[in-house]
């Protein structure tokens, strides 16, 4: 059983891809002309510069060109390497050596004409050699144009690297002046200040003053813990601390070796506790009437386990406590008083402490201040000294290199005899022949881009929003009648051909409205020599093959040609109709081949347009839809006249025509306007002599299938 496989299907992009292709094919096969005129001019154009040229005459030379050159005491001559090449290029090639060659060769050789002379300079890859081509219309002034250029460009160097090595050494002596200067001033202002200052003193001064600082922050530190736990600590707790940290004796070795001067030294802690230890004995009392109570009372405790509280002894030992409390409580009171004049003591000392240390302070940034400018005056002086003798360094350098010639600049090759080169013909034919191509490709671009013909369904869709009822191929035979219609007939060998009119037929019949289908069909277009004629006669054919009622009216009154497709008399016809000569149904005639009827366009009258604005026409075609199932009417172009535009809305629907690569869309689109204005029914579009070989078409590759050999899948 043999099988037919489909060809995939393809993506949206390519098929709109493949379908522009085919449209740009399309255009060069209608304008091959284009480019082939653009070509020719471009070669026309070539070959004529080729004969106005003059022959041109080239001479080159070789130059050596070195960027650094090392001189005796570490002096560089250099120049920037990563712009060298590109610098010395542009100096050879400069209008300021031109100008200096040009007025060099006047002077030398007067007796040659001055020309235009191009020079251009390249470097040899990977060598500090430089090639120099001078072309010009004349061979002796060329050769001594070049020759020139050379000679100046090295003279140009020199004055160059003269005037940079002048202006550096004016610039790094007055940089030694000034420096000089500056040094000059650092000294007087240092010689002041030791005249006004003991900088040995005063260093000395600062060292003394910072250890004094140090021991006075120490003993400051000493009081503030003291006057802190004499504030924090209860009376026992403080005669508990003192009677564990008694002072004890200083040998004198220690205490002259941390002596300080006697204007000023101040006590430290242990002075202080020293000094009031005949101040200690309440407190000592204190201690022991404490310890006595507790003694007491554990006595009594003993005693009143065996002895009466009225005892004698019970009773002395009550009063002796009661003694000792009263001596306790005073020595407490007495504690008090010390303890709070022992903390108020301290809180003195820590102020006039704190006074002595902002006073010492203010001696020790006075003369640190004093020494930082002294510093800052000898960096100053040491940094000048160094900048100084570098620059009379580079003072020596630069002279020394104005006394050596650094150049390393010579002529390798002088310029030879200038050789005459021709251009060559076949590089510009093919300039032109390119050029030519590229206008011809850009015009044919342009009237892309003017043309608004519809080439394909996939445009179709893009400029209008109608339904698309069916399309057309081509007419595979090409069957004309004297340029009438090419009809179909039964069992026509034409099968894509025949199955897109039946595919027109289904759209009418499955159309999706409401109410009643449309049974007057009028076909239209545009513009002329769409194909409505051929459209309407074989949709009127394939209806009646499907055994539907079918009249065919020729409604083109000026250029109908339905009498000839189908042989029919055409004496009387529709203008005899409308113009109320004659009743319809006598103008009918029978299509021997196809068994459907016929009105032709009759006589052309005078007057067709105001025919159709004749209250007859509804009447009559009421009368025609209520006798056939289908009457099918062709008609002029719209924009060709107002027949159409007249008749249209007097009509069930209408179809309208649209021919692949010949119908404007601006155009179909005006038509189409004009039928909307007069409220006529377009039921769809159907495209007219598609182009099958466009990809979005591959199903009519399936011809095989209406063979009748072919075996059922």
């Amino acid at each position: 059983m043999s099988s037919i496989t489909a060809p995939p299907t393809l993506s949206s992009w390519s098929a709109a891809f493949f379908t522009k292709l085919h449209r740009y094919r399309a255009l060069v096969k209608r304008r091959w002309y284009v480019p082939l005129l653009t070509i020719s001019v471009g070669l026309c154009i070539q070959a004529y510069r080729f004969a106005q040229i003059q022959p041109t005459y080239i001479s080159s030379g070789k130059l050596i060109v070195s960027p650094r050159m090392f001189l005796p005491e570490n002096a560089v001559v250099s120049d920037e390497s990563v712009n060298f090449i590109g610098t010395q290029l542009e100096l050879m090639q400069s209008a300021e050596v031109r100008a200096r060659a040009r007025a060099r060769v006047q002077a030398l050789k007067p007796d040659l004409a001055p020309i235009p002379v191009s020079i251009s300079a390249y470097q040899q890859p990977r060598t500090s050699i430089f090639t120099l081509q001078a072309s010009g219309s004349e061979p002796n002034y060329t050769q001594a144009f070049l020759d020139a250029v050379m000679e100046e460009y090295i003279s140009r160097r020199k004055e160059t690297r003269t005037e940079k090595s002048q202006s550096a050494l004016l610039a790094i002596k007055e940089q030694v002046d000034k420096i000089e200067k500056e040094i000059n001033q650092v000294d007087e202002e240092m010689l002041s200040f030791q005249k006004e200052n003991n900088v040995i003193f005063m260093e000395e001064q600062g060292n003394k003053n910072a250890t004094y600082l140090i021991n006075l922050n120490k003993q400051l530190d000493d009081l503030n813990t003291e006057f802190q736990l004499l504030s924090k600590l209860t009376l026992d707790q403080n005669i508990e601390r003192r009677s564990t940290n008694s002072p004890k004796p200083q040998s004198p070795a220690k205490s002259s070796s941390n002596a300080v001067p006697s204007d000023k030294r101040t006590p430290d802690t242990e002075e202080i506790k020293a000094a009031a230890g005949d101040l200690l004995s309440p407190e000592s009392e204190y201690r022991n009437s404490n310890q006595q109570i507790q003694l007491l009372l554990i006595q009594r405790d003993e005693l009143s386990q065996y002895l009466k509280p009225k005892h004698p002894r019970i009773i002395a030992l009550n009063a002796e406590i009661q003694r000792q409390q009263t001596l306790l409580d005073m020595f407490k009171k007495q504690s008090l008083e010390q303890l709070n004049n022992r903390r108020e003591g301290l809180r003195l000392q820590i102020q006039n402490l704190q006074e002595l240390i902002k006073s010492e302070e203010v001696k020790a940034l006075d003369v640190n201040r004093r020494m930082a400018d002294y510093q800052r005056m000898k960096s100053k002086k040491q940094r000048l000294q160094g900048l100084y003798e570098r620059l009379v360094s580079s003072v020596q350098s630069v002279d020394l290199s104005q006394n050596i010639d650094q150049e390393m600049i010579s002529i390798m090759e002088r310029p030879g005899l200038a050789q005459a080169v021709h251009v060559g013909m076949s590089g510009m034919l093919f300039q032109g022949l390119l050029l030519g191509a590229l206008a011809g490709v850009a015009i044919l671009f342009l009237l892309d881009r003017i043309d608004d013909r519809i080439n394909s369904f996939t445009e179709l869709r893009d400029h209008f929003e109608e339904p698309v009822l069916g399309q057309i191929p081509m007419d595979p035979t090409l069957a004309r009648k004297k340029g009438g219609p090419s009809l179909l007939v039964q069992d026509d060998r034409r099968h894509v051909y025949a199955e897109s009119f039946r595919n027109v037929r289904s759209s009418l019949l499955f159309m999706a409205i409401d109410g009643t289908r449309p049974k007057t069909l009028l076909i239209t277009s545009a513009i002329p020599n769409e194909g409505k004629s051929t459209f309407a006669s074989n949709l009127a054919i394939t209806m009646a093959f499907a055994g539907s009622r079918v009249l065919l009216v020729d409604a083109d009154l000026r250029r109908g040609r339905i009498h000839d497709a189908f042989s029919v008399n055409n004496q009387h016809g529709l203008s005899d109709i409308l113009s109320n000569q004659m009743n319809w149904r006598d103008a009918i005639q029978e299509s021997a081949a196809y068994h459907f009827h016929i009105i032709p366009r009759g006589a052309t009258p005078p007057n067709p347009g105001e025919l159709f604005l004749s209250s007859l026409v509804p009447s009559i075609f009421q009368e025609m839809r209520n006798e056939y199932d289908y009457v099918v009417v062709d008609s002029a172009p719209i924009l060709a006249t107002d027949d159409t535009a007249s008749l249209a809305p007097k009509l069930d629907g209408t179809i309208f025509l649209m021919r692949t690569s010949y119908t404007s869309a601006r155009l179909s689109r005006n038509a189409m306007d004009l039928l909307y204005q007069r409220q006529v029914n377009i039921l769809g579009l159907v495209m007219n002599f598609v182009d099958t070989n466009l990809p979005e078409y591959y199903y009519y590759q399936y011809k095989e299938y209406y063979n009748r050999g072919a075996r059922a899948t």
